[in-house]
């Protein structure tokens, strides 16, 4: 089926992601200004971690044989959700943070607040993709002879 188009879509997306956010972050470093150094530096922090966790999706998928990817869907889902709340987590944790006195800590928190929104975003599309791949599969699934 799709799965695995699917986990290569979603690690392309959070690679291309993972890229725009280390060169951000480190463009940032050259400023003097104490908001957008801080927020360099969370971004190319999460840029980083973005990073490894597309290349290990990337590399660690396998295509499936049709009978194991509702299995697949089902756990890829959950993942997904799940990262999905932690998202919203982090959007809280950096709105705390961007209220905080002094520029350095608002910069951290900012760039929090953003790598969480587009996160959020990202896992959102995603799992409502798998969950539509899995009701394909399980309808296929179904109406086997």
């Amino acid at each position: 089926m799709q799965l695995r188009a699917l986990q290569q879509a979603l690690a392309f997306r959070l690679m291309l992601w993972s890229l725009l956010s280390i060169a951000v972050g480190l463009l940032l470093q050259k400023t003097a200004l104490p908001f957008w150094r801080a927020f360099g530096q969370q971004t190319a922090g999460w840029g980083a971690i973005d990073g490894a966790i597309a290349l290990a999706g990337w590399r660690g998928g396998t295509q499936s044989p049709p009978a194991q990817e509702l299995p697949e869907l089902r756990m890829l889902s959950a993942l997904l959700w799940g990262n999905a709340l932690l998202d919203l987590l982090y959007i809280a944790v950096g709105l705390l943070l961007w209220r905080q006195a002094g520029p350095t800590r608002r910069g951290h928190g900012a760039a929090v607040v953003l790598q969480g929104l587009f996160l959020a975003i990202l896992d959102w599309v995603h799992a409502r993709a798998t969950a539509q791949l899995e009701k394909q599969c399980k309808d296929l699934h179904d109406h086997k002879p």
